[in-house]
């Protein structure tokens, strides 16, 4: 497997998109992982190079097929002269930012480069049929709702919504992060048990165990994170964003990686992390679970035959026919000389 094409949308220009990235390719190691691809605006990059007087240079491109190995590769998104002002975000400086978004995702979807790294959520990207999943170190988180207002949760949390989500979550943490049999905790839906715990989330668990998903609880979840017990679990599967706070408030977990049916979009640095550490974090799990997601699908494409033949019941089997030894013989029982 070659070097990986990593695509890096420049985020909010009067943020600290541009910061990061300089900073974190001033270490010339990380062009043995990548070939990184900037998508933004060549002047304003200038500016924000010249800003921070960072000594890493870029090398602007038309299109994905030019970036150079060994180089940080900056693809022309838009090149109009925009007004910067240091952490006053705007709305030309938002527009930049989804325009720079928008431009890598279409060029994600044509194949163009292998993972996306996005320097800034992006609210209103994240629909209903999309699964987010937020990654530290020790552990991850998914939501089953990713509707913002408390009012419109209620309504996805369904049985069928939950198996759903707690048998992609193992695939994933099997696929993209070769835990070979995930231990999952479900996070209950209220503090007290009341009609979602019992007709819902206890029934999907009973039967997501049945069909071989280790999947615990539901536990209360201001009770599990205080009492640290995500420990015992590989992920925590929350049933709406508030309750994974814990977690997504942490520096711990720097990285959120959106999927749609099981294919990683985007891999997005979280607001709260402002070290470029949090970049190389987001670039190193991307190629991560690329690498393991591409490795599991190739160790399964290819499976051996059949060595006998299936027949239905009252048919006579044709398989191969294996004589057992006689002891009793000795001519049958192999002598060492």
């Amino acid at each position: 497997m070659g070097k990986i094409k990593v695509a890096i949308t420049q985020g909010d220009t009067n943020g600290i998109g541009y910061k990061l990235i300089f900073k974190a390719f001033e270490d010339p190691t990380i062009f043995d992982l990548c070939i990184p691809i900037i998508y933004g605006n060549p002047k304003l990059a200038a500016y924000h190079r010249n800003y921070y007087e960072s000594p890493t240079a870029f090398h602007i491109v038309q299109n994905t097929d030019e970036a150079q190995e060994g180089q940080l590769n900056l693809l022309a998104v838009h090149d109009e002269e925009l007004k910067v002002s240091m952490g006053g975000s705007n709305e030309e400086s938002r527009q930049a930012a989804r325009l720079a978004f928008d431009t890598a995702l279409e060029d994600f979807n044509k194949g163009c480069f292998d993972v996306l790294i996005n320097s800034q959520t992006l609210p209103g990207y994240i629909g209903c049929n999309v699964n987010q999943l937020y990654v530290s170190d020790n552990f991850r988180v998914m939501t089953v709702s990713n509707k913002k207002n408390l009012k419109d949760i209620p309504a996805d949390i369904t049985k069928e919504n939950v198996i759903a989500r707690a048998k992609k979550l193992m695939e994933l943490l099997k696929t993209d992060f070769r835990i070979s049999n995930p231990r999952i905790a479900l996070l209950a839906m209220n503090a007290d048990e009341s009609t979602e715990e019992k007709e819902i989330l206890r029934p999907a668990i009973d039967e997501l165990f049945d069909e071989g998903v280790q999947c615990f609880g539901p536990y209360n979840a201001s009770i599990f994170f205080s009492e640290e017990m995500q420990k015992d679990f590989d992920a925590v599967l929350a049933m709406y964003e508030d309750q994974s706070i814990p977690v997504i408030g942490s520096r711990d977990a720097q990285v959120s990686i959106v999927y749609d049916d099981g294919t990683m979009i985007q891999t997005t640095c979280l607001p709260l992390c402002s070290e470029h550490s949090s970049l190389l974090h987001s670039i190193s799990t991307a190629i991560m679970a690329y690498r393991n997601h591409k490795a599991y699908v190739e160790a399964g494409s290819n499976p051996l035959p059949k060595l006998y033949k299936e027949h239905k019941e009252g048919e006579e089997h044709r398989g191969p026919k294996f004589q057992p030894l006689d002891f009793d013989k000795k001519e049958d029982i192999p002598v060492s000389e």
